[in-house]
């Protein structure tokens, strides 16, 4: 026998063993997989989220008295409806800020006195200017903090309102 007739004799043996495997076995697998999979919900991907959250993004949608109504975006995990319109009540504590961007002497003599003296955190490109409630107007995206689990709260006390760009 040749070498060559043995190595054909041995391919073609195994394509005719995965052919053989596959349609006794793959086959009646597959159909298994498939018949489980129809019956299943399609959820998509689910993330957990934490339990307790204590800031959010959101948009401003409208003022009231001294109320924002905020909208917020769905959860991403489906099994959860938290509400996607709230109201966030400005009290006395409620710290309101903007955020804004750094004038650029300022901010490259941060980071010429950090790398000088690396000790604490590395200098950002922003900084928080505090703002008067009526300066927050409709269609802002704002960041909403509070003290307390807002996670499914459709009333908040906010203890940080910051305005982002």
């Amino acid at each position: 026998m040749s070498k060559n007739f043995v190595i054909t004799l041995v391919v073609i043996s195994l394509i005719v063993g995965f052919g053989l495997g596959w349609y006794f076995n793959g086959a009646k697998y597959q159909s298994q997989i498939k018949a489980v999979s129809e019956n299943l919900p399609d959820v998509g991907v689910v993330s957990k989220t934490p339990e307790v959250i204590t800031s959010i993004s959101a948009t401003v949608k409208s003022r009231d008295g001294n109320a924002l109504i905020i909208t917020v975006q769905p959860s991403s995990n489906p099994f959860e409806n938290w509400p996607l319109e709230r109201r966030a009540v400005i009290g006395e504590d409620t710290e309101l800020v903007k955020r804004v961007v750094k004038d650029s002497a300022v901010y490259e003599a941060e980071k010429k006195a950090y790398a000088r003296n690396p000790i604490g955190q590395y200098p950002g490109p922003y900084e928080d200017v505090p703002i008067k409630a009526d300066e927050i107007n409709a269609g802002a995206s704002i960041v909403v903090e509070s003290g307390e689990n807002i996670k499914f709260a459709e009333t908040i006390t906010p203890t940080l309102i910051r305005v982002l760009l």
